[in-house]
């Protein structure tokens, strides 16, 4: 890391808790500033690639570039609830701390994949499951007299 080269620690608060806490099993690196800006740039990474994915997955590109499908109902529906536990797996992968700097990659591919997903790919997967299993409770009521 450049930072290092410089003679600065990157993780210097992480340092700071680990010597002033009475309990070190209550540091964590999720919570250090370098993790966060990792996080936050791969989810911004991710959005941007899942968005030109999604608009790219719909044809010709430049002449659909205004246009986005408006899902209905029960596919939102479908497409919130496969994005929640996409997310709630996701958290639960596991990533090794050491070394630091797999720990900072690994958090950045991770929170890049998952905008990419819950943008481009789960719409479409929402979008067939909806097709298939037709839910009753969006689908218009026909008279019966």
């Amino acid at each position: 890391m450049a930072i290092q080269c410089l003679g600065y620690d990157p993780d210097w608060s992480v340092t700071k808790a680990i010597e002033f806490c009475n309990n070190q099993e209550w540091v964590h690196l999720n919570t250090a500033p370098l993790h966060t800006l990792a996080r936050l740039c791969g989810a911004l990474l991710g959005l941007g690639l899942g968005l030109y994915a999604r608009d790219s997955m719909q044809g010709d590109y430049y002449q659909k570039k205004h246009h986005h499908p408006h899902y209905p109902c029960d596919v939102r529906i479908v497409s919130a609830v496969l994005s929640a536990v996409l997310y709630h797996y996701a958290e639960k992968i596991y990533i090794p701390m050491d070394p630091i700097k797999l720990f900072y990659i690994a958090a950045f591919v991770k929170h890049t994949i998952i905008p990419i997903l819950v943008v481009a790919v789960v719409p479409r997967v929402a979008s067939f499951l909806a097709s298939r299993v037709p839910l009753s409770l969006f689908s218009k009521k026909q008279n019966v007299d």
